[in-house]
């Protein structure tokens, strides 16, 4: 890898305007961010770093009125944009402007391909690739903090250096095992709202709390959660912020006893009951409304424990990581344990499965035992182990 030091830096709206317009024609850019999101609902971007053929660039967004120029070229399907774990950078982008990349090479995910390691650090993959070694001593650096040092955006700046050729390496390596397309299709969920987009209500009945708690409790369960969420966005603060969540079973277990109750719970604090007790109570005692019910009909029982199911999963998933690492993939990519609970219990993950490229890697067995749940024997006899 070369070392390029020379960097513009732009802290106004014409020079980005300007940065935007000679970048129309790339073929393909390297993105980096910077942000701070502790105590923040939404992360403060406060420094954008590229690399292209035209030049290195550090955007200071803490000073620049109008961003949109550069959004757009996030937006824009004719210019690749390289990233490492980008989904980092573009939720930041999505949660502050509402916009989605298009067109995205993503080095970690790539890497994933070619590597069992995964998630792989980008200091990591860089001394893989090229033998030279990151400065990450600024990880932690207070980045809306001005002016910045030298120090400080050239620490910026590395992690933007390497992309492009990074991803020239890979590619060839995905061509020649014939996996990048596999990659290209992970790349595509980048470009999706869900990615970044995480529904209170779909936290809520997916919580396995939501088995032990009543009906009235469920209720003002999923009005907490709204509430909280809601204050949260409103206020851009951490939700933990507005309550912490090691209270949230506490508050939603003893809300039916009355305010006395946290009164006399010496591990709860006195202040969460005293603010919003009116609150909290009238969640409770309000009549449930027709969404909230139908949200709360799907639950269902709570799963009954299967020892023999967990065992089988276990056994199955063993010879997933087994058969990704003889091949040289990650099986956190390829096929991570938590998909493969969801698969043997909800039918309507096999679709996907079948027709994506985990199909064409694992082959006709692994298709017919996962996508239509054959039962799986496992047989002790003449020294062997045989599962079936």
């Amino acid at each position: 890898m070369k070392e390029n030091n020379n960097f513009i830096l732009i802290e106004n709206d014409r020079d980005l305007k300007l940065f935007a317009d000679a970048h129309q024609q790339v073929k393909q850019i390297g993105i980096d961010t910077e942000f701070v999101g502790e105590k923040r609902y939404k992360p403060l971007i406060c420094l954008i770093q590229t690399a292209s053929e035209i030049g290195n660039y550090i955007i200071d967004p803490l000073v620049i009125s109008d961003l949109s120029p550069f959004l757009q070229l996030i937006e824009n399907p004719n210019i690749l944009k390289i990233t490492h774990a980008g989904d980092n950078d573009y939720r930041g982008f999505y949660q502050n402007f509402g916009i989605l990349p298009k067109n995205i090479f993503d080095t970690q995910i790539a890497s994933a391909f070619l590597d069992v390691k995964y998630p792989i650090s980008f200091k990591k993959l860089v001394e893989t690739e090229f033998n030279y070694h990151l400065d990450k001593s600024h990880t932690v650096t207070q980045w809306d903090h001005r002016p910045l040092t030298d120090d400080q955006l050239q620490y910026a700046l590395d992690d933007v250096l390497p992309l492009i050729e990074l991803y020239e390496r890979l590619t060839e390596r995905l061509i020649q095992n014939d996996r990048l397309s596999w990659a290209q299709e992970e790349f595509k969920q980048l470009e999706l709202v869900s990615t970044y987009a995480k529904l209170v209500e779909s936290e809520v009945v997916s919580n396995p709390i939501i088995y032990s708690l009543s009906l009235n409790e469920r209720i003002f369960y999923l009005r907490l959660m709204v509430w909280r969420e809601n204050v949260a966005k409103e206020r851009n603060v951490n939700k933990d912020m507005v309550i912490p969540a090691k209270y949230i079973h506490t508050l939603v277990k003893g809300i039916k006893s009355g305010k006395n109750y946290f009164k006399d719970n010496r591990r709860f604090p006195i202040n969460i009951s005293n603010d919003y007790w009116k609150l909290f109570d009238d969640f409770y005692r309000e009549k449930p409304r027709e969404n909230e019910l139908l949200l709360l009909s799907n639950i269902g029982k709570e799963p009954e424990e299967d020892l023999r199911e967990e065992a089988i999963i276990d056994l199955i998933y063993g010879v997933i990581k087994y058969y990704c690492m003889e091949n040289g993939i990650s099986a956190s990519i390829a096929f991570p344990k938590n998909m493969l609970k969801n698969m043997r219990q909800n039918d309507n993950l096999h679709a996907g499965f079948a027709n994506g490229w985990r199909s064409s890697f694992f082959g006709m067995e692994f298709n017919e035992m996962l996508t239509q749940k054959k039962s799986v024997n496992v047989i002790f006899k003449n020294g062997k182990i045989i599962i079936e």
